[in-house]
C-alpha cells in the first residue's frame, strides 16, 4: 500500500491515522478490542513492536497507551508498572534499556486511563524496537500484601493487525523475573495495541526543514 504524507496533511488508511506536519509524524491506532490480562501474578509484560517511520522523523517524542478495568475482575489494590523502550530482534528484547519511565499506577477507582511518556529517543529506522510496560519489580510487594492466590489484572486497549504492519502486540509471562525479557522468546499475537506515537526530527534535521520551507516561500514570493 502506498502512503502519501505531505506537509500539513492528514492521511487516513484503513482506520490507521498518520499525520505529517512540518515537524511531527503521528501514528494513532484506534481501539477495536481489549487485550487481557496484564498484571499479577504472571503476565507482567505487555508491549508493541514498531519502527521509526523514516530517517527524517526518527526521534520518538511521545508514546501513549490505554489501560482498562476488566469487567468482573476486582482491582483490590493499585497496579504499579514502568514503561520501557528496547531494541527487538524478532523474538525478544535485546541490548540495553533505551528508555525507562518512572513508576506509574493504575488505581482501583480507574475504569480506563491513558498513560503518556516522553522518551525523546533517537531511533534507527532500519531497526525494530519494542515499547512495553512491565510490573515485575513490584510483584513481590503485591504477593507480600495479598498472598500467592490473589490477582491484580487489567486490560490494554487493542487494535487490528492490518492497521499497522511495522509491528504487533507482544507479551511475556515473566512474573517477577525482568531478566527473562532478554533471555527467552516472547509470545506474539497477530494484532496491535491501540497506541499513539509521536515522532519528530532530530534538531539538525528540523532546522534543515525550517530553512527549506523558508527558501520555498522566498522563491514563491519572487515568482509572483
Amino acid at each position: 500500500m502506498k502512503k502519501t504524507i505531505s506537509i500539513m496533511t492528514a492521511v487516513v488508511l484503513l482506520g490507521f491515522a498518520t499525520h505529517a506536519m512540518a515537524n511531527t509524524y503521528i501514528i494513532d491506532l484506534p481501539q477495536t478490542n481489549t487485550i487481557r490480562s496484564y498484571g499479577y501474578p504472571n503476565t507482567a509484560t505487555y508491549g508493541q513492536t514498531f519502527k521509526a517511520p523514516s530517517a527524517a522523523f526518527n526521534v520518538l517524542n511521545q508514546w501513549t497507551f490505554t489501560l482498562e478495568r476488566i469487567e468482573g475482575e476486582p482491582l483490590i489494590m493499585p497496579l504499579p508498572s514502568q514503561f520501557y523502550v528496547m531494541e527487538w530482534d524478532g523474538l525478544e528484547a535485546t541490548g540495553s534499556i533505551l528508555y525507562e519511565s518512572n513508576e506509574f499506577v493504575f488505581n482501583p477507582n480507574d475504569s480506563s486511563r491513558d498513560f503518556t511518556f516522553t522518551p525523546n529517543l533517537g531511533l534507527d529506522p532500519s531497526k525494530t524496537y519494542v515499547a512495553f510496560i512491565n510490573c515485575s519489580p513490584f510483584i513481590q510487594d503485591v504477593q507480600d500484601t495479598l498472598g500467592t492466590d490473589a490477582s491484580i489484572q487489567v486490560g490494554m486497549a487493542g487494535s487490528d493487525q492490518d492497521l499497522y504492519t511495522n509491528g504487533n502486540f507482544v507479551f511475556m509471562n515473566d512474573g517477577p523475573d525482568f531478566d527473562l525479557l532478554t533471555r527467552n522468546p516472547w509470545e506474539q499475537w497477530p494484532q496491535n495495541t491501540a497506541f499513539r506515537a509521536v515522532f519528530v526530527p532530530e534538531p539538525g534535521m528540523l532546522m534543515m526543514l525550517v530553512v527549506g520551507l523558508g527558501l520555498v516561500g522566498l522563491r514563491r514570493r519572487k515568482t509572483t
